[in-house]
Parts: structure tokens; C-alpha cells; sequence
């Protein structure tokens, strides 16, 4: 895989300095084998500290391809 860019679609997080909680929905543009491949992810970041302590990503369904 190669020549990877993310597109923010939605973001929100809630919390404080302390800790925060991130959800957002995006769409990685990769290549893949000469192919180009949109793949759609929910991500969940934890930041404790202003440093990511969990990391979740969750596929949501691949899109079409270009």
C-alpha cells in the first residue's frame, strides 16, 4: 500500500485537558497493488495528557472505487 491521504468527513470529541474522547468518520484514499481503493473507517482516539493512550479504527464499508 502506498501514497496514502485521509479526508476528515466528521469529527467530534468531548472531554477536558485531562482526557478527551475523538470519534471521526473518514475516507483513506490508498493505492494498492497499482489500484486506487476509498476505504471508509470510524476512528476512536482516548488522548490522556495530550497523548493518544487507545486507538480504534472501524471499518464502515469500502466505497466505490475510482
Amino acid at each position: 500500500m502506498s501514497g496514502i491521504t485521509y479526508e476528515i468527513t466528521s469529527e467530534y470529541a468531548a472531554g477536558d485537558v485531562n482526557q478527551t474522547v475523538v470519534v471521526q468518520k473518514r475516507i483513506d484514499h490508498a493505492t494498492m497493488n497499482g489500484n486506487k481503493v476509498d476505504l471508509a473507517f470510524v476512528g476512536y482516539f482516548r488522548v490522556k495528557d495530550g497523548k493518544i493512550v487507545e486507538w480504534l479504527d472501524v471499518p464502515i464499508g469500502n466505497l466505490p472505487q475510482r
